[in-house]
């Protein structure tokens, strides 16, 4: 590691993604990190503490975000729109809550602005929370925008090409963000895209490919696996099957409720609720099981028999891989990015909004011998050549070693 560029690293998360806290820890880890800015969780630590005070728990969380602690290089700023950020949590699928987290995202981008370091070598921002801080930093600062999602234009196209725009006003994305985005695009130094979709997409927008590094997310198999305790499930039961993520036209809830009626099949929702709407008059084969703890989730990965996900548009879902690695089929869609990660006989590869293909992958799934599910779990860890799977440290290892690179670049 080039050594002018230890400690100069800084990243600014709105909110606890997996990916950039994965990065943010490692960069810690190998004395990288300067300083990451996080939103202030003040009142939810008080909230915590005192329902741990009165339960006589002392569970109470030090950490910040998924895989990030309370540290001296962490800096939490804005305290005062946390309690906008708990209103809004609760209003699913409107676009005025789009709106107002928008402004809480610019709000916070601000704050990071003006505490930013000039000493920062390196500074990583996600989506409608990094335009002020990219425009204020130093010119030697290497900017770099982790695209955890699609581009918002290409989002709302693909909305608009399968549904009704009334169906999903609460989906569609602001103007106002869209160009932000845009806008924040054009200022990056380096452009992270975590598959082929979001590539493409990107350079479909007019971004330059020289601007884009693709790197494939990494996955931690030791938390999603077969279950050793549920190997003696028995076989002649319903076949099960499980979806995980959000509640949303986005990630094709409609087409799926509508492909599972009348099917011999029985279907688990697990994830946030987006839209409300898709949940109205299901089948009884199908139930909504609201959001679940991680460990909660590999259980109920390990009691299905395949996995369905029926997306019109994903940048690179982890809980596709999550679930190949419990040893389950996968059902997927083309334009889910990390359905590219996984070799044709882990998945079924259908259109978006097929209806008639998803019904025949779902009646096609079958319980399958723990034998089996085990050897399916085990080829997504194996170190073979033809596995795109990463780890978190090889995906970390990843895109430094590419952010040292043009960072020495930007200053030579």
């Amino acid at each position: 590691m080039n050594s002018s560029l230890d400690s100069s690293f800084s990243t600014s998360m709105p909110y606890p993604e997996g990916a950039l806290a994965h990065l943010t820890e490692e960069w810690m880890s190998r004395d990288l990190l300067l300083r990451t800015f996080v939103p202030s969780r003040k009142i939810s630590r008080s909230v915590s503490r005192a329902i741990s005070s009165l339960s006589g728990s002392s569970t109470t969380s030090k950490r910040l975000g998924k895989g990030l602690a309370a540290g001296p290089r962490v800096t939490e700023v804005a305290p005062e729109l946390e309690a906008l950020r708990l209103i809004q949590k609760y209003r699913a699928g409107s676009a005025s809550r789009t709106l107002a987290l928008l402004r809480i995202k610019e709000r916070f981008d601000r704050k990071v602005a003006a505490a930013l370091s000039p000493d920062t070598r390196v500074i990583a921002g996600m989506p409608g929370a990094a335009l002020q801080t990219f425009l204020s930093a130093e010119e030697h600062t290497l900017k770099v925008f982790h695209e955890v999602d699609a581009p918002p234009k290409a989002h709302n196209e693909a909305l608009l090409n399968f549904y009704d725009r009334r169906d999903v006003v609460g989906e569609i994305y602001p103007q106002r963000l869209v160009s932000r985005v845009e806008d924040e695009l054009d200022v990056a130094n380096v452009i992270l895209s975590p598959s082929s979709v979001v590539t493409r997409q990107l350079i479909d927008s007019g971004i330059r490919k020289e601007t884009i590094f693709q790197a494939p997310y990494g996955v931690d198999f030791t938390r999603f696996a077969p279950v050793e305790e549920l190997r003696s499930q028995p076989l002649n039961r319903p076949v099960r099957l499980v979806y995980v993520g959000q509640i949303s036209n986005r990630k094709g809830i409609g087409f799926l409720v509508q492909a599972a009626r009348n099917l011999r099949v029985e279907i688990d929702l697990i994830g946030p609720l987006v839209n409300k709407k898709l949940l109205d008059a299901l089948p009884q084969n199908v139930r909504y099981k609201g959001v679940l703890p991680h460990e909660d989730v590999n259980i109920a990965l390990a009691r299905a028999d395949a996995f369905v996900f029926p997306s019109i548009e994903d940048a690179c879902p982890l809980a596709v891989i999550e679930a190949a690695g419990a040893g389950l089929p996968v059902i997927v869609t083309s334009c889910t990015g990390s359905a590219e990660l996984l070799e044709d006989q882990d998945r079924s590869l259908i259109e978006p909004g097929d209806v008639k293909a998803l019904r025949t992958a779902m009646v096609s799934a079958v319980p399958l011998p723990w034998l089996e599910r085990e050897a399916r779990g085990n080829r997504m860890r194996s170190s073979s050549p033809k596995n795109r799977i990463l780890s978190w440290g090889q995906y970390t290892d990843l895109v430094t070693a590419e952010i040292v690179q043009r960072s020495i670049n930007l200053t030579s």
